[in-house]
């Protein structure tokens, strides 16, 4: 039986990294020391994954602090989210509350009015609006019991003065998810791309610092020195950027790459594309707080290209593990593909290096394990495991769905087996 119950929230339900992370982080949890309930703001592609975990997730309005919100809607919203939060968490017998971002304070702030630790993760940047950015980063600070960060890059954007209760947690990938012995072959015949064929990939959101246009234009000046060459973009798709993903379409017609370029969208079975891949081409426009996909790719023991900037030089710490490029710099980019396109037992190498340091400092489990051990320090065993005893006395061990549901909030318990994840 586990002793803490946790509430994770996170303010989107989609494809993207946040996600991604929130969710491998859930499944290497250790179960017998806490449970895990999973907050999302609607239903989305994760919520058969957590289900046939066995863990709960529960659906809430969300209010997500964005250029979209306005000031009086949005405080109304976040004064209900924290009164149906702090309900919640004297209902279940919440011992500490975990948001998944910065943008996200009802959590927290119905955390530190029923007494518990408010325990914030951050993997971003915010700096547009930079005032706005500034000042989530100083309300968080002030809020937050203990905060992790996924980069030291994410630590420096916080005031000084709260560093000390801010810990560095760079986030982890499932080594037996993303392997080097995956068929990616099979993933080729059914794209229609020959085996022999050299295949460079992308993946990521499409939304524009992202950077798949510049991919594209990558890709062109990769296409004009080694014409075989195919190009396969792997997309996640955010509300309100279908003009974006157009455009990227659009531009791959325009530089005559329509029949060397595979675009897919909202894909679960990225360790399979990955593993089709020759190599791997991080292109983002902007500073990235971490780049998981950097590491998903390293894992799988692809050769990588990546922009130095932001948390990826903490990924990519040695040119032994990975390729470094100034960012915004396409024609550098190509120049470092084609070399590894050139230098198949140097590209290898350095897939083979990329793996083991992987292997050696992102693993989710052990991950996890240094997450799990903040949660510890922040849950001494004393009073913090009565309280959370107090809280459970009138709550039964099990429940029918009608009798978790409890207004707004529903869970999922669709116990189907997720497709490809």
């Amino acid at each position: 039986m586990s002793i803490y119950t946790i509430l994770y929230i996170n303010g989107t339900a989609e494809l993207g990294g946040t996600d991604t992370d929130l969710f491998a982080t859930v499944q290497a949890l250790d179960k017998t020391r806490f449970t895990p309930i999973v907050l999302l703001p609607r239903r989305g592609p994760f919520d058969e994954a957590y289900a046939t975990m066995g863990v709960e997730v529960l659906h809430a309005p969300l209010p997500v602090i964005n250029r979209a919100a306005r000031p009086p809607q949005l405080v109304a919203r976040a004064a209900r989210s924290v009164r149906e939060i702090y309900r919640l968490i004297h209902q279940r017998g919440i011992d500490l509350v975990y948001t998944n971002s910065l943008l996200v304070l009802s959590g927290g702030i119905a955390a530190r009015l029923a007494g518990r630790p408010a325990l914030w993760h951050s993997g971003e940047f915010l700096d547009r609006p930079r005032l706005v950015g500034e000042a989530l980063y100083w309300i968080t600070a002030l809020l937050a019991t203990r905060i992790i960060v996924s980069s030291a890059a994410v630590r420096q954007r916080f005031p000084a003065w709260s560093r000390h209760k801010i810990e560095v947690v760079h986030n982890g990938v499932d080594l037996s998810r993303f392997r080097p012995n995956l068929d990616g072959q099979s993933v080729r015949r059914r794209l229609g791309i020959p085996a022999s064929v050299p295949l460079v990939g992308f993946v990521g959101r499409f939304i524009p610092w992202k950077g798949v246009d510049q991919f594209v234009r990558i890709a062109a000046r990769v296409r004009d020195e080694v014409p075989d060459a195919h190009f396969l973009i792997v997309g996640s798709r955010l509300a309100g950027y279908g003009d974006y993903a157009a455009s990227v379409r659009a531009l791959i017609n325009e530089l005559g790459l329509a029949s060397r370029t595979t675009v897919l969208e909202d894909r679960l079975d990225v360790p399979e594309l990955l593993a089709a891949m020759d190599m791997f081409v991080h292109c983002s426009l902007r500073p990235e707080p971490f780049g998981i996909v950097l590491v998903e790719a390293m894992a799988a023991a692809k050769p990588v290209v990546a922009v130095n900037a932001g948390g990826v030089p903490e990924i990519i710490n040695c040119p032994e593990v990975g390729e470094l490029v100034p960012i915004g710099d396409a024609d550098a980019s190509a120049r470092a593909v084609l070399r590894l396109l050139r230098d198949a037992d140097h590209a290898r190498a350095l897939g083979r290096a990329a793996r083991a340091q992987v292997q050696q400092a992102f693993e989710i489990h052990a991950v996890t394990r240094r997450v799990e051990a903040i949660y510890t320090s922040l849950l001494p065993p004393g009073a913090a495991a009565v309280a959370a005893e107090t809280n459970r006395v009138s709550i039964p061990q099990r429940r029918s769905a009608r009798d978790v549901a409890v207004p707004p909030f529903g869970h999922h318990r669709h116990l189907q087996q997720p497709r490809a994840h």
